[in-house]
């Protein structure tokens, strides 16, 4: 994500707003890996890899 970009989440009455803005929809961008996790069964944290390099990182599980 570049810098500059940010998400502001909030709550009232059990209704969720989303407001986002910069160079990055992070947002959008946790909607669609949450929904691939649960497209995958919701694989238990144990099923992760992760890899960091200082070139950055990647995040694997079952089927990804």
């Amino acid at each position: 994500m570049n810098a500059g970009s940010w998400a502001a989440l909030t709550e009232t009455n059990g209704a969720w707003t989303v407001r986002q803005g910069g160079p990055d929809r992070i947002w959008d961008a946790i909607e669609h890996h949450v929904n691939r996790w649960r497209e995958h069964g919701a694989p238990e944290l144990d099923r992760f890899t992760v890899t960091a390099t200082p070139n950055g990182h990647t995040i694997t599980w079952p089927g990804n």
